[in-house]
């Protein structure tokens, strides 16, 4: 348990390096018609989770994710400067999941995402001074899972999730100056992919998950950097089962 803490910690800490920051995959172990969760997992950020499941092959989900806020200050001759890195972001998607079967849980989704992100960077090009930088962004995504049933109440699976992300809106602060500089643009489009194992617990009443994930992406720029390796360990609720009637 040390060890886990450890690593989470750790994980969470090289978070504030890069300037955007995947959040975990939600992918929910949905198996029939009326399932509900919430869930929330700590680790590279604070995630909350939910997802309905509307029939027995459509479900719907969303997220909202908080990590790495910071507020960096540099003072200017007279004057002192507040710059605030913000870093969360909402999601919705929607998709297909197969119900009902003994041996594993296939699903499909596709959503939209936006919110902001930003960091502090201590040595970016040709600063000396702590150079602040962030920006507001939305995407769109599709990712698939794929969970084998191990027993009736715990699932292993892979994950994958492609997003098209739209940068717009960039700030951006240190000593020097905050007039507009060349190398970063009006707004831009980039790619980022992620890829992950997770261990779900499908309990009665209350779940269980473990999720780590790696990302990549296209990009070459000098300040558009990812946070590559990623791990989320989280709790959910079985809504429906807790407050199920009984017969």
């Amino acid at each position: 348990m040390k060890n886990i803490l450890l690593l989470i910690l750790s994980a969470a800490t090289l978070s504030s390096c890069n300037f955007y920051k995947p959040a975990m995959i939600n992918a929910p172990v949905l198996e029939e018609k009326g399932e509900v969760q919430l869930g929330i997992s700590i680790g590279n950020g604070t995630d909350f989770t939910a997802s309905y499941a509307i029939t027995d092959h459509i479900a719907v989900s969303s997220r909202f994710t908080s990590n790495a806020n910071l507020s960096y200050e540099a003072t200017r001759f007279d004057s002192v400067i507040t710059f605030d890195a913000t870093n969360h972001n909402y999601e919705l998607a929607i998709g297909y999941y197969n119900a009902n079967n003994d041996n594993y849980i296939l699903s499909v989704f596709g959503g939209y995402a936006m919110g902001k992100t930003g960091f502090l960077d201590t040595d970016l090009l040709f600063f000396d001074d702590d150079f602040a930088i962030g920006a507001d962004f939305n995407s769109i995504f599709v990712q698939g899972s794929g969970f084998v049933k191990l027993d009736e109440n715990n699932f292993i699976g892979l994950l994958a999730k492609f997003n098209s992300l739209n940068y717009r809106n960039y700030r951006y602060s240190s000593f020097f100056s905050d007039r507009e500089i060349a190398f970063i643009p009006a707004d831009e489009n980039y790619f980022v992919g992620q890829v992950s194992i997770q261990y779900s617990h499908k309990g009665p009443k209350v779940g269980a998950l473990a999720q780590l994930q790696y990302a990549f992406t296209n990009s070459n720029s000098q300040y558009f950097t990812v946070r590559q390796f990623g791990v989320h360990v989280g709790v959910y609720f079985r809504l429906n089962e807790i407050f199920r009637q009984k017969d």
